[in-house]
């Protein structure tokens, strides 16, 4: 892509994200969040009755020349939830380990650093394979296509440390 574009890309991707920062203490975070462009899970858009959207659908009017094709990617973010908590044992991050047992705080202070429970976000894309033209429709398909992807849940932790050897807490985050 070109890099000029991409930067538009990327600005439109975070405006909403980086202007409006999502952090507890925020007058305007005090009610319920709202964002553009949001798709829910299947069950919980049927648990809400419909109200909350579970597909998206993007249409495209395209000119092309003979044997032109269409490279298509999306790129969104996947709300993630961090926890901030203390621990009582040691934190293991090997691979496998299972997640330490904490007591979640709504803030942590380390020093001049305040970690806080609150939602961050995961940059996700998805490429699907290019779209070849003939006399302006897509070849070998019906002009229409579907497709479906999925990221698995996901969690990870780290040490909050300070200046003794013991960690001051543990950051977990999961999507």
């Amino acid at each position: 892509m070109n890099p000029q574009v991409q930067e538009i890309v990327n600005a439109v991707l975070y405006e909403g994200y980086i202007l409006y920062p999502y952090r507890a203490s925020s007058i305007k975070n005090q009610r319920e969040r709202f964002t553009f462009g949001r798709v829910y899970p299947k069950w919980y858009s049927q648990a809400q009755g419909g109200l909350e959207p579970c597909v998206m659908q993007t249409e495209c009017l395209v000119e092309s020349e003979e044997g032109a094709a269409i490279d298509v990617s999306v790129r969104f973010l996947q709300p993630s939830w961090r926890e901030i908590g203390t621990v009582d044992g040691p934190i293991s991050l090997k691979a496998g380990a299972s997640r330490p047992a904490f007591t979640q705080l709504p803030e942590l202070r380390v020093g001049e650093t305040v970690y806080q429970t609150w939602q961050e976000a995961i940059e996700r894309e998805v490429t699907l394979p290019p779209f070849e033209m003939r006399n302006g429709e897509p070849m070998n398909t019906s002009s229409q296509r579907c497709f479906e992807f999925q990221f698995g849940a996901m969690e990870s932790w780290e040490p909050i440390q300070a200046e003794q050897a013991q960690p001051a807490g543990i950051v977990v985050r999961s999507s």
